[in-house]
C-alpha cells in the first residue's frame, strides 16, 4: 500500500532552521550592542561616585553659605561641623577611589577672596579611555 501525498509536511527542513539560527544570532548580536552599557557595572560605578561628590559639594556649598551668614568668614572646614556652630553634621566623607587627599578648603584662590571646595577627581587621570573618566 502507497501513501498519498496530502501537501502536508512534518518538521522543518534545514534551510528554515538555518535561516532561524540566523536570525536569532542577529538579534542577540543587535540586544548586546544596545545594552553594553547597562553590562559595564565598572562605568556604572564610576558615574555613580561622581554624582555622590556633586552631591557632596552642593551639601557643602550650603554649609558654607549658612555659615558665612551666621558667622562671617570661615577659616577651615571643619568649623562647618564644630561644637560652637554644628552647621553639619559631619563633613562629607572623601570617595578614596577617586581622591587621594579628600575634601579640601582653600580660603583664596590665586591671591583673591574666593572661597573653594576642593576634591580633585583622579587627578593622576590614570584610566586613559574618556568614556571611564568621569570627572566633574
Amino acid at each position: 500500500m502507497t501513501q498519498n501525498y496530502t501537501g502536508m509536511r512534518k518538521g522543518i527542513s534545514l534551510v528554515e532552521m538555518i535561516i532561524a539560527v540566523i536570525l536569532f544570532g542577529a538579534l542577540a548580536v543587535i540586544g548586546l550592542k544596545y545594552s553594553k552599557s547597562y553590562i559595564n557595572t565598572e562605568l556604572q560605578a564610576m558615574k555613580a561616585r561622581s554624582a555622590a561628590a556633586a552631591e557632596q559639594a552642593a551639601q557643602l556649598t550650603a554649609a558654607y553659605k549658612i555659615y558665612k551668614l551666621e558667622y562671617g568668614e570661615l577659616t577651615a572646614i571643619t568649623d562647618l561641623n564644630s561644637s560652637s556652630t554644628m552647621i553639619m553634621t559631619g563633613i562629607p566623607v572623601d570617595i578614596t577611589e577617586m581622591t587621594t587627599s579628600g575634601w579640601d578648603f582653600n580660603a583664596s584662590i590665586d591671591g583673591g577672596s574666593l572661597k573653594a571646595f576642593i576634591m580633585p577627581l583622579d587627578a593622576n587621570k590614570t584610566s586613559t579611555s574618556d568614556e571611564q573618566y568621569c570627572a566633574l
